[in-house]
Formats: structure tokens, sequence, C-alpha cells
């Protein structure tokens, strides 16, 4: 059966069977039972701290409930804001349409936003939209997206939106109706302490999609935006995509010998790029890091940064699991500590293992840059520590770096476990050493295994997996993704959205980091 790619796999969280025995005592990466609305009853249903949630707008068979969560916010108050698409009929034709859904601090819908607790962005057959990010700015929240007309010129346009407080339309900034973008697409957008925007995605030229960076102050007018494209990679059809941003204040340093660094803002733009096919027909991506510097004295005057390496993006080759070719796609990136920025993904290549015919496994991957562009680490792992046997799929899609310097990961954790298979979502956290901590989680190994299969009368496997992650006001970790319950019919996909404890419980920070409170 064919299985989605790690772009389509755009989001799920699940819990598993409570494993029985030496796990009283260790609630650091459990379920957070005070995640609860009300259960049993539609659009809900789940178990306390993962919960199922539907849309379900309809459409035609097989993608009669299409729905998939993209990101989640933690906003200050408690409230949760997750956003995705849904698939709805319309005319002439079905597509899908963009959703922002608040809940409250227990899980049930905040019906203060929007209507009913929900926004619609798109029209159902005017445009095909998906919502990629969203980002608070004070308190209005930024929204992008991509999306693609459904009538002639089928042409790809990117859009910002802003959401006031209550989920009012509070203005277009950059896209739509009034400022189209025709060939680009909106991956990720962040927010600094004074409103100013960042956005990374991609954009169609002639010779080959690019790397597209956007700088722009608080309200993305025009003159009010600065940004780069680079030709990396090679191919006309695919490119280079960027898929997750990080933006940071570097303090000044001695390097020796009388030379000083000076105090900086960074901003690390993590994506892939097409390098080509293998002889045997293999996608070769690749993970590439751009870096950029801010001029201290103009507040959005940003400049490739000749110190990272040499000036030029960096493209990470992760090694293929015991073969010779591998297909890398970076679609998460986190700081690292001291400098520089951590990459993860996933790593898909041939796997000859189980003794079976040869076929597509992955594991995830996960490397650290400095801010020199040199790689100073670089790893591949399967999330269950097992080897990845073909039709195993493992892959990041979600990083946070906690105050203390552990590491959290979410993804998709597949495992040759009958009772596990065909993916369970996973989350992990490392250690600053990148061991993996042991006080978190449900198996002893750093690893929290979120699975609703066999929930709801469906039958068993079912798909779930992680594409975001959020720290909340009492440093609890919060997730959203997809699940896939009818995997025989390729369609039926609802939002999950869970809660874990984490040991960390901060009453409440100030400020905003990478738009996570």
């Amino acid at each position: 059966m064919k299985q989605p790619s790690f772009r389509a796999r755009a989001c799920a969280v699940a819990w598993g069977l409570l494993i029985a025995g030496g796990i009283s005592a260790n609630t650091d990466g459990m379920l957070d039972t005070t995640l609860n609305p009300s259960l049993g009853a539609f659009p809900f249903y789940g178990v306390p701290g993962l919960v199922d949630y539907a849309i379900d707008y309809g459409g035609t068979a097989p993608t009669t409930n299409d729905d998939y969560a993209s990101v989640v916010l933690a906003l200050p108050d408690g409230r949760i804001v997750v956003a995705g698409r849904v698939w709805s009929s319309g005319s002439p034709v079905s597509s899908h349409v963009g959703v922002v859904e608040r809940f409250m601090p227990d899980g049930s819908i905040d019906t203060t936003f929007g209507t009913a607790g929900r926004v619609e962005i798109g029209a159902p057959g005017s445009v095909d939209l998906y919502i990629s990010s969203i980002a608070q700015q004070g308190d209005k929240l930024l929204v992008a997206a991509a999306y693609r007309l459904t009538s002639a010129p089928a042409t790809a346009y990117a859009l910002l939106t802003r959401l006031d407080n209550d989920g009012n339309f509070d203005a277009d900034l950059m896209g739509g109706s009034t400022d189209p973008f025709p060939s680009e697409g909106f991956n990720k957008v962040i927010t600094d302490s004074a409103g100013n925007i960042y956005l990374t995605g991609y954009f169609d030229h002639p010779q080959g999609r690019r790397l597209d960076v956007i700088f722009a102050g608080p309200n993305a007018g025009a003159g009010n935006v600065y940004s780069f494209n680079f030709v990396i990679g090679s191919g006309t059809g695919d490119g280079v995509i960027g898929n997750d941003l990080v933006l940071r204040h570097m303090p000044g340093q001695s390097c020796g010998d009388g030379c000083v660094i000076p105090a900086h803002d960074e901003l690390l733009v993590v994506g892939t790029a097409y390098m080509g096919a293998y002889g045997d027909g293999l996608p070769n991506h690749d993970c590439v890091v751009a870096a950029f510097r801010r001029n201290p004295l103009v507040d959005m005057d940003f400049h490739v940064d000749a110190a990272f390496n040499g000036g030029q993006p960096l493209v990470v080759d992760f090694p293929a699991g015991g073969t010779t070719e591998g297909d890398n796609i970076c679609l998460a990136a986190a700081p690292r500590i001291g400098s520089g920025v951590v990459i993860a993904g996933a790593n898909q290549f041939i796997s000859t293992l189980g003794g079976g015919s040869p076929g597509l496994a992955s594991t995830y991957a996960l490397a650290e840059v400095d801010e020199s562009g040199a790689v100073t680490r670089q790893d591949a792992f399967a999330f269950f520590q097992e080897p990845a046997m073909p039709g195993i799929f493992n892959a990041i899609f979600a990083l946070a770096r906690e105050p203390g310097g552990k590491l959290v990961v979410a993804g998709s954790a597949g495992s040759s476990n009958a009772l596990r298979a065909p993916s369970d979502a996973g989350v992990i956290r490392f250690n600053a050493d990148y061991s993996r901590d042991a006080t978190f989680g449900n198996d002893g190994a750093g690893l929290a295994i979120l699975s609703l299969d066999g929930q709801g009368s469906m039958a068993t496997g079912q798909r779930e997996w992680a594409t975001s992650l959020a720290r909340d006001n009492h440093g609890r970790i919060l997730l959203a993704g997809t699940r896939s319950y009818d995997i025989a019919s390729s369609g039926d996909y609802d939002w999950l959205i869970a809660r874990l404890d984490n040991a960390d419980d901060v009453i409440f920070r100030d400020g905003f980091d990478n738009a996570i409170p």
C-alpha cells in the first residue's frame, strides 16, 4: 500500500495502550487528563488528554472526512489555537478550506472566537487552501497559507492574513485578492517582540523552485517588505523550499587576540532541496540551512551572513541507513545551545532488513549546525530504536527547545510491532547532550507513544502522526496532528489534539520564543 508523502502526512497525535506497570511514578510525558472536553458526542471522542476532533464538512468518497491539523499555538491565558485544512463540498468543485479553531484550556470549544469557535479561510469551490503556520502578534493572530485557484489558470498563491482576538479578519497583510503573490507559498511565519514578521516558503521561478525568505514590519505593507531567494539544488520542477525559521539574539563575544564578534540577531532558515534522482529513480533531496544577520542600526535590514558557510546556504546529506542513497526531508528547526540551529525531518531509503524484498523505510533525521555553518552532530534513528524495515516509516515534524536545554521532538513513529503498526504519533525528549531523557514518556527511554487504535469502535491498524508542538504557560507540551482511521479506503482523517504533563511546570513566561509563549 502506498504511504502518504512526508509533506502530505500533515498531522496527527494519539495515545496508545496505557502500558501496565512502572509508570505510576512517572507523570512526565504522560497524557494531561485535564484536557478533557465532553467526549462521546460529536465532534469529540478519545481519551482524557487526547481527543479526536472532526470538522467533517463532507465531500465525495473516498475523502468524505479529510481534516488535517497542521499547527498548534498555546496562548498565554491557557487557551489553545489549532489550524489546518478540511475538505469541503463546493461548486464548481470540492476543495480544501482553511480552518482556525480556538479551544479552552480543558479542550472545549471557545465559542467567543469567530463563529462558534471557528474561522474559515478560503471559499469552497474557488480555491484549494492549506493553512501552514500561525503566529501570535500581540493579541492578534497571523495565519500563513498557500492556495491554488480551482479554475484556470491553476497558479499557486501565498497568503498572510491577520485575525483579531475575537477571530474577526483584521487585514490581509500579504497576498489575497488585493496584493497577490503568484507562484509562491508560505510555509512558516514567526514574529519578534516588536511585532516584525518573518516568513519562509518557496517561489516558483521559470528556472526552478527557489527558497524564499521574507522580512517585513508589523503590517507588511508596500515598502515594508524585504526578501531574498536562492537557487539551490537541481530540477526545474522541485527545486528548494523553506519549511521553518529560528530567530535569535546573539550577544557579543571575544574570539581571541583582540577579536570581537559584535552582538547581532541571526535568522536561520531550514528547508529541503531537490538534488536530482538516483539511478533507481528514488528522489534525492537534502536538507538546507540559510543564515542571515540583522544590521543593528536598521530594524529590518538583514543580509546574508558571510560568516556562515562562506555566505552560501549549507546542504546537509544525512546517512542513508546503511545504503548509499537516502532521501532527506527537513521540516523543523529549533535553537542549538550556544548558537546555530538544530534541524530535523526524515531520512528515507531502501531497506534490505527483515529477509523480504527491499523496500522503502525511513528513520528520523536530526543534525546540529553551528553559527559558522559546521555540522557538529548528525543522527538518523528510529523512534522505537529498532531497525527500520521495509514499510516502517519514522519522521520528525516538530521540534522545541525547553528552557532547561532539553529538546523535544514529535512526529510519526513506525514499528514492526503489530499492536503499533502502521504508525503512531511519537514524542521524544532528549537531554542537552542528546541522550534520551529516561524520566520522560511511557517506555523508560524518553519516548511517549500516542495512539487511539481501537478507540471509538474503529478497526485496528489506524495511523497517527504529530505535526506541531508548543509549550503552554505551565510548561506542558501541546501537540496537534492527524489521524487516519480508515486506511483501506485511504480516507477519513480527523484532527488530533493532545497535551502532555511536563516536569518543567512554569507558572508564566514573559515574551515569545518563535511565537510560542
